[in-house]
């Protein structure tokens, strides 16, 4: 009798569990379709930093021609052209950039909507993490090379400059910094009144 009483409420339970799982099924196949999303999402972040690191590559390239190159019409192909690129990968760091931060608010808000730290919780966390760091080590490079770049042109044109007229006045070359364009016409004013 005892083995038949146990059998009998082993079998409730199990119907029970069965009703619990259907009620659940709903949430998670909605829980399933976010974390379905959130993944993809999360791929294309990792397309477009692809993406911007080609643009960061490309541009190392670019700014080496400009600064060896010794013909103004190629320096300024080049120059237009690191210009683009420069435009370019700051639309895309933008984009990379608002994309982190929508699954980060999504993040936050799956966490207010269950009171439990979850193992989806902590995944989105830690994918969303490692995205931001390598971001950051990318958009770190990005503003390093533009910072090179400048102060690499900034001493090329100063040393074209002091080549022509070794005597000029700094208020000259400060101007001529500022206005690259400004610079070959200086540069060229003077080589035909040599």
């Amino acid at each position: 009798m005892n083995r038949m009483y146990e059998l009998q409420r082993n079998a409730k339970k199990i119907e029970d569990d069965v009703e619990i799982e259907e009620s659940k099924q709903p949430a998670q196949e909605e829980t399933e379709n976010l974390h379905g999303s959130f993944l993809i999402e999360i791929d294309r972040v990792r397309d477009e930093l692809h993406h911007f690191t080609t643009i960061v590559e490309e541009l190392k390239t670019i700014s080496q021609s400009v600064i060896q190159s010794v013909i103004p019409q190629r320096e300024d192909y080049y120059s237009r052209l690191f210009a683009d690129h420069i435009s370019t990968g700051n639309q895309v760091a933008r984009s990379i950039k608002d994309k982190v931060y929508e699954l980060q608010s999504q993040t936050q808000q799956l966490r207010q909507r269950t009171s439990s730290t979850s193992a989806e919780i902590r995944m989105r966390e830690n994918l969303t993490g490692t995205v931001i760091n390598r971001y950051a080590l990318i958009m770190k490079e990005y503003q390093s090379l533009q910072t090179h770049s400048r102060m690499a042109l900034r001493k090329k044109i100063t040393r074209q400059i002091l080549l022509i007229n070794p005597e000029i006045q700094e208020n000259i070359i400060e101007k001529a910094l500022d206005e690259s364009q400004y610079s070959h016409n200086y540069i060229k004013d003077a080589i035909l009144k040599v």
